[in-house]
């Protein structure tokens, strides 16, 4: 059975925006962690916690883009 995790909202937020702090890739340490979930290695699970929060900062189409890619 794989595991399951929850990505928090700024994960998603540090892959759509490829978001940086002064000394990491935010963006590409998020794009690891979907990369993995892709390679089947756990499942992220999505809440509509989760879906509410992305709303407030992203469109739907960036939403059900990164969605998509995860299913």
């Amino acid at each position: 059975m794989s595991k399951l995790i929850y990505v928090d909202t700024n994960i998603y937020l540090d892959y759509l925006e490829n978001r940086t702090d002064k000394m990491r890739p935010l963006g590409e340490f998020a794009y690891t962690v979907f990369k993995r979930a892709l390679g089947c290695e756990f499942k992220i699970i999505v809440s509509e916690h989760l879906l509410d929060e992305l709303e407030k900062f992203v469109t739907e189409q960036e939403i059900g883009f990164v969605l998509g890619k995860i299913k």
